[in-house]
Protein backbone atom coordinates (compact mmCIF):
# COMPACT_ATOMS: atom_id res chain seq x y z
CA UNK A 1 0.00 0.00 0.00
CA UNK A 2 1.49 3.23 -0.55
CA UNK A 3 1.78 6.04 1.79
CA UNK A 4 -1.60 7.99 0.60
CA UNK A 5 -3.36 4.86 0.81
CA UNK A 6 -2.08 4.19 4.63
CA UNK A 7 -2.70 7.93 5.40
CA UNK A 8 -6.51 7.55 4.15
CA UNK A 9 -7.31 4.38 6.04
CA UNK A 10 -5.50 5.89 9.03
CA UNK A 11 -8.64 8.44 8.68
CA UNK A 12 -11.27 6.05 8.09
CA UNK A 13 -9.90 4.27 11.59
CA UNK A 14 -9.40 7.80 13.57
CA UNK A 15 -13.04 8.86 12.41
CA UNK A 16 -11.41 12.31 10.11
CA UNK A 17 -12.35 12.97 6.65
CA UNK A 18 -12.62 9.32 5.86
CA UNK A 19 -15.80 8.91 8.08
CA UNK A 20 -18.21 9.66 5.44
CA UNK A 21 -16.98 5.54 4.03
CA UNK A 22 -18.44 4.12 7.38
CA UNK A 23 -21.54 5.57 7.04
CA UNK A 24 -22.07 4.78 3.28
CA UNK A 25 -21.44 1.08 4.53
CA UNK A 26 -24.23 1.66 6.89
CA UNK A 27 -21.94 1.45 9.54
CA UNK A 28 -21.72 3.39 12.98
CA UNK A 29 -19.11 5.75 13.83
CA UNK A 30 -16.48 3.88 16.03
CA UNK A 31 -16.91 4.94 19.51
CA UNK A 32 -14.85 7.12 21.65
CA UNK A 33 -13.45 6.30 24.56
CA UNK A 34 -15.22 7.96 27.64
CA UNK A 35 -14.12 9.66 30.75
CA UNK A 36 -14.37 7.50 33.52
CA UNK A 37 -15.19 8.73 37.01
CA UNK A 38 -12.67 8.07 39.74
CA UNK A 39 -13.66 5.21 41.79
CA UNK A 40 -12.93 6.33 45.31
CA UNK A 41 -11.37 3.75 47.85
CA UNK A 42 -13.78 2.77 50.56
CA UNK A 43 -13.18 4.30 54.11
CA UNK A 44 -12.66 1.65 57.22
CA UNK A 45 -15.64 1.11 58.81
CA UNK A 46 -17.00 2.39 62.39
CA UNK A 47 -15.62 -1.04 63.65
CA UNK A 48 -11.89 -0.37 62.97
CA UNK A 49 -12.49 3.44 63.64
CA UNK A 50 -13.53 2.30 67.31
CA UNK A 51 -10.36 0.01 67.86
CA UNK A 52 -7.72 2.66 65.78
CA UNK A 53 -8.97 4.98 68.79
CA UNK A 54 -8.57 2.43 71.49
CA UNK A 55 -4.96 1.84 70.02
CA UNK A 56 -4.35 5.62 70.05
CA UNK A 57 -5.36 5.85 73.60
CA UNK A 58 -2.99 3.43 74.60
CA UNK A 59 0.10 4.50 73.02
CA UNK A 60 -1.07 8.53 73.78
CA UNK A 61 -0.10 7.09 77.33
CA UNK A 62 3.85 6.45 76.34
CA UNK A 63 6.73 7.91 74.60
CA UNK A 64 8.44 5.89 72.13
CA UNK A 65 10.33 8.40 70.04
CA UNK A 66 9.80 12.27 68.58
CA UNK A 67 8.12 10.00 65.32
CA UNK A 68 6.36 8.20 67.58
CA UNK A 69 4.59 11.40 68.75
CA UNK A 70 3.85 12.84 66.00
CA UNK A 71 2.35 9.90 63.87
CA UNK A 72 -0.03 9.36 67.19
CA UNK A 73 -1.12 13.15 67.22
CA UNK A 74 -1.36 13.58 63.81
CA UNK A 75 -4.18 10.66 63.30
CA UNK A 76 -5.92 12.09 66.33
CA UNK A 77 -6.58 15.29 64.11
CA UNK A 78 -7.28 13.67 61.14
CA UNK A 79 -10.03 11.80 62.82
CA UNK A 80 -10.73 14.68 65.07
CA UNK A 81 -11.15 17.40 62.34
CA UNK A 82 -11.28 15.91 58.35
CA UNK A 83 -8.04 17.60 57.37
CA UNK A 84 -6.36 16.90 54.50
CA UNK A 85 -3.00 16.49 54.10
CA UNK A 86 -1.86 19.97 52.64
CA UNK A 87 -3.98 21.45 55.11
CA UNK A 88 -2.14 20.05 58.08
CA UNK A 89 1.36 20.79 56.79
CA UNK A 90 -0.13 24.23 56.39
CA UNK A 91 -0.79 24.72 60.09
CA UNK A 92 1.07 26.83 62.61
CA UNK A 93 1.74 26.75 66.03
CA UNK A 94 -0.30 29.46 66.67
CA UNK A 95 -3.14 27.51 64.85
CA UNK A 96 -3.19 25.74 68.57
CA UNK A 97 -5.85 27.00 70.98
CA UNK A 98 -3.75 27.38 74.43
CA UNK A 99 -5.08 24.95 76.11
CA UNK A 100 -5.26 22.84 73.48
CA UNK A 101 -9.09 22.67 73.18
CA UNK A 102 -9.09 23.62 69.31
CA UNK A 103 -7.48 23.98 66.55
CA UNK A 104 -7.59 26.40 63.32
CA UNK A 105 -8.03 24.25 60.04
CA UNK A 106 -8.26 26.16 56.24
CA UNK A 107 -10.32 24.58 54.40
CA UNK A 108 -8.46 24.12 50.58
CA UNK A 109 -10.72 21.22 48.72
CA UNK A 110 -8.38 19.72 46.41
CA UNK A 111 -11.64 20.22 43.50
CA UNK A 112 -11.98 23.87 44.66
CA UNK A 113 -12.16 27.17 42.93
CA UNK A 114 -8.56 27.11 41.12
CA UNK A 115 -8.15 30.93 42.47
CA UNK A 116 -5.42 29.60 45.78
CA UNK A 117 -8.25 31.19 47.82
CA UNK A 118 -9.58 28.94 50.95
CA UNK A 119 -12.69 28.03 50.70
CA UNK A 120 -13.55 28.07 54.72
CA UNK A 121 -11.44 28.24 57.78
CA UNK A 122 -12.49 27.13 61.00
CA UNK A 123 -11.81 26.57 64.71
CA UNK A 124 -12.09 22.60 65.02
CA UNK A 125 -12.54 21.12 68.19
CA UNK A 126 -10.21 18.30 69.46
CA UNK A 127 -10.81 15.27 71.57
CA UNK A 128 -9.20 14.82 74.75
CA UNK A 129 -7.63 12.10 73.24
CA UNK A 130 -6.06 14.45 70.52
CA UNK A 131 -5.37 16.83 73.32
CA UNK A 132 -2.97 14.72 75.23
CA UNK A 133 -0.91 13.82 71.47
CA UNK A 134 -0.32 17.09 70.49
CA UNK A 135 0.73 18.00 74.63
CA UNK A 136 3.43 14.98 73.56
CA UNK A 137 4.04 15.93 69.89
CA UNK A 138 5.06 19.84 71.36
CA UNK A 139 7.35 18.67 73.54
CA UNK A 140 8.87 16.25 71.23
CA UNK A 141 8.80 19.32 68.43
CA UNK A 142 10.23 21.79 70.95
CA UNK A 143 13.28 19.49 70.75
CA UNK A 144 13.62 19.77 67.06
CA UNK A 145 13.12 23.32 66.78
CA UNK A 146 15.49 24.31 69.67
CA UNK A 147 18.42 25.10 67.25
CA UNK A 148 16.72 27.16 64.96
CA UNK A 149 16.48 29.73 67.69
CA UNK A 150 12.44 30.27 67.94
CA UNK A 151 12.15 31.16 63.89
CA UNK A 152 10.36 27.91 63.69
CA UNK A 153 6.62 28.46 63.17
CA UNK A 154 5.07 25.16 61.24
CA UNK A 155 2.85 22.95 63.75
CA UNK A 156 4.13 19.93 61.97
CA UNK A 157 7.97 19.33 61.58
CA UNK A 158 10.98 17.28 59.99
CA UNK A 159 12.03 14.69 62.49
CA UNK A 160 15.90 14.21 60.93
CA UNK A 161 17.82 15.52 57.95
CA UNK A 162 15.54 14.09 55.16
CA UNK A 163 15.88 15.71 51.72
CA UNK A 164 18.61 17.40 49.49
CA UNK A 165 17.14 21.26 50.19
CA UNK A 166 18.17 23.65 48.15
CA UNK A 167 20.99 23.88 45.05
CA UNK A 168 23.47 26.37 46.09
CA UNK A 169 25.02 28.08 43.52
CA UNK A 170 27.78 25.66 43.47
CA UNK A 171 25.42 23.05 42.27
CA UNK A 172 25.95 21.29 45.54
CA UNK A 173 22.37 20.59 48.25
CA UNK A 174 22.15 21.23 51.64
CA UNK A 175 20.00 18.59 53.47
CA UNK A 176 17.69 20.16 55.38
CA UNK A 177 17.58 20.19 59.20
CA UNK A 178 15.64 18.50 61.56
CA UNK A 179 12.71 20.85 62.64
CA UNK A 180 11.78 22.09 59.38
CA UNK A 181 8.20 22.36 58.06
CA UNK A 182 6.87 19.30 57.23
CA UNK A 183 5.95 19.19 53.28
CA UNK A 184 2.94 17.08 51.92
CA UNK A 185 4.69 14.29 50.25
CA UNK A 186 6.91 14.27 53.58
CA UNK A 187 3.52 13.24 55.43
CA UNK A 188 2.23 11.29 53.61
CA UNK A 189 5.53 9.45 53.22
CA UNK A 190 5.23 9.35 57.07
CA UNK A 191 1.89 7.85 57.04
CA UNK A 192 2.73 5.14 54.91
CA UNK A 193 5.55 3.73 56.34
CA UNK A 194 4.15 3.74 60.20
CA UNK A 195 1.40 2.02 59.26
CA UNK A 196 3.30 -1.48 59.29
CA UNK A 197 5.86 -0.90 61.96
CA UNK A 198 3.04 0.22 64.29
CA UNK A 199 0.84 -2.70 63.50
CA UNK A 200 -1.91 -1.02 61.91
CA UNK A 201 -2.16 -2.35 58.19
CA UNK A 202 -5.21 -4.00 59.76
CA UNK A 203 -7.06 -0.72 61.21
CA UNK A 204 -5.30 2.17 58.83
CA UNK A 205 -6.44 2.28 55.15
CA UNK A 206 -3.44 2.77 52.42
CA UNK A 207 -3.87 6.45 51.39
CA UNK A 208 -4.26 9.28 54.17
CA UNK A 209 -7.41 10.71 52.39
CA UNK A 210 -9.03 7.59 53.21
CA UNK A 211 -8.64 7.76 56.93
CA UNK A 212 -10.42 11.41 56.36
CA UNK A 213 -12.94 10.74 54.68
CA UNK A 214 -14.24 8.17 57.13
CA UNK A 215 -13.82 10.53 60.03
CA UNK A 216 -17.30 12.08 60.65
CA UNK A 217 -18.16 15.29 59.37
CA UNK A 218 -18.55 18.20 61.88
Amino acid sequence: MSIDGVVSAARVVLGGPGLPIFRAAGLPPLPRDAPQPVELRPPPDQKRLTELRKWLDSEVRRYRSPGHSRFVALIGVVLDTRTRAGELVAQRIDHLAEDFSRLHVIRSPQHGTGTGTPVTSEDAALSPLSQAAMKKWLSARAELTESLQGSASALWVSLAHNHAGTAGSDGHHTPRRAGMPLQQRGLIRSYNTSRLPYGLAHLLPPKLEQLRRAAPAS
